[in-house]
This record gives C-alpha cells, structure tokens and sequence, in this order.
C-alpha cells in the first residue's frame, strides 16, 4: 500500500481594504414578464475609492450571457419591465438630478422621462 501524498496547505489572507474595494454587489433584481431575461444593478467603487456607482445590466438566461446597458458615474436603482417585455424603465440619478429614464430591453439609449431635484420610489409600470 502507498501512502497518500500531504495534501497541501492553501494560506489564508486577510481582507485588505483593496479587497473591499473590488467587490461588485447586486443591489436589485426583476423578472421579465416572460422569464427569459433578469435586469439586475450591479454597485462598484470608483476607481479612486471614493464613490458608489450603479449600472444597469440584463442576464439572459437562454444564452447564458450578460450585457450592460449603462455606464458612468451614474447610480441607477428601481427597475421595471414593461409588461410586454419590450421596455425596461428605472430611476437614475444623473448631473445632480434624479430622473425616469426608459430604454429597450434589447439595449440602446435610454430616454429620460422626467427629472427633478428630489428621489422617486416604488416605480411601477
């Protein structure tokens, strides 16, 4: 009988503060009407630690792929799908304002709807 080789010891590290900063959370969740598709908000830190932004991303579960649909210094929150599918709508804040915006859930530019100074919450379609 041969003796088992030692398995070896992986080291533990502490979490630095650079860790901390490489994290990239999902902040909010939302179906779409026919299930095939999630938009999601992904948070990061800026490059110069010093700020939190949002974008707007869309997983397809058939494909298995994701895409983002906004960049920037932007933080986007409150997602909603049309109820056909064909828009996704969401609150953003952008240039010291907060504003609706609308875009196709097949990607592209997003139309601002209305902005002010001020938050919007409990978005519904």
């Amino acid at each position: 009988m041969t003796p088992k080789p030692a398995k070896k010891k992986r080291l533990k590290r502490l979490i630095e503060a650079e860790d901390i900063c490489r994290l990239e959370l999902i902040n909010e969740v939302a179906l779409s009407p026919d299930q095939s598709k999630i938009a999601y908000t992904l948070e990061l830190v800026s490059d110069d630690k010093q700020k939190y932004y949002s974008h707007l991303f869309v997983f397809d579960l058939k494909n298995k792929s994701r895409t983002q649909f906004t960049f920037g210094e932007i933080n986007d929150r409150g997602l909603v799908w049309s109820p056909d599918g064909e828009k996704i709508a969401f609150v953003s804040s952008r240039n010291k304002k907060t504003g609706i915006y609308i875009m196709p859930a097949s990607g592209g530019s997003e139309k601002l709807l209305v902005s002010k100074d001020g938050s919007f919450s409990g978005l519904k379609w």
